[in-house]
């Protein structure tokens, strides 16, 4: 998706619209009907936020037969934790080197599925050795110190 204004302004229409109701989700009209984007918008916008992890989709269960989308709550920094790294974490680290890389990249180059990678990631940033910063609507991670070598 380009960016241009009018993307920028619904895709922070419909953070704010399901942030208006913590904890609960939103169906994909309920959403069409409190923002007054069209379908076709709406479902480019949602596929973006659903991409840089910022909603979820819940399908229905029996009780609720509509999928809902929810906002993904901001990620608190764990507790800086010590100990040897995991092996995934090293090669995300080795990976990473001096540049800046999102999630889904890093799985890419690692031939790894994404929550796999964002594990070492969550483990890398408890141990402070990576830090995380939001560019538009993607989480890039960046390597504290620089790739180092694996740990003996």
């Amino acid at each position: 998706m380009t960016r241009d204004p009018a993307r920028d302004a619904a895709q922070t229409l419909l953070l704010r619209a399901l942030g208006s109701q913590p904890g609960t989700g939103m169906t994909a009209k309920g959403l069409q009907r409190l923002t007054g984007l069209s379908p076709s918008l709406l479902q480019e916008v949602i596929t973006v936020l659903l991409d840089a992890g910022r909603v979820t989709l819940r399908p229905g269960d029996g009780r609720r037969t509509h999928s809902e989308y929810h906002l993904v709550q901001p990620h608190e920094p764990a507790a800086l934790q010590e100990g040897p790294l995991s092996p995934s974490a090293h090669q995300v680290l080795m990976v990473l080197g001096h540049r800046a890389e999102g999630a889904q990249a890093i799985a890419k180059v690692l031939q790894l599925e994404r929550s796999a990678v964002q594990v070492a990631l969550d483990e890398l940033e408890a141990f402070r050795r990576v830090e995380r910063r939001q560019v538009g609507m993607l989480v890039m991670y960046r390597s504290r110190q620089g790739a180092s070598p694996p740990e003996a």
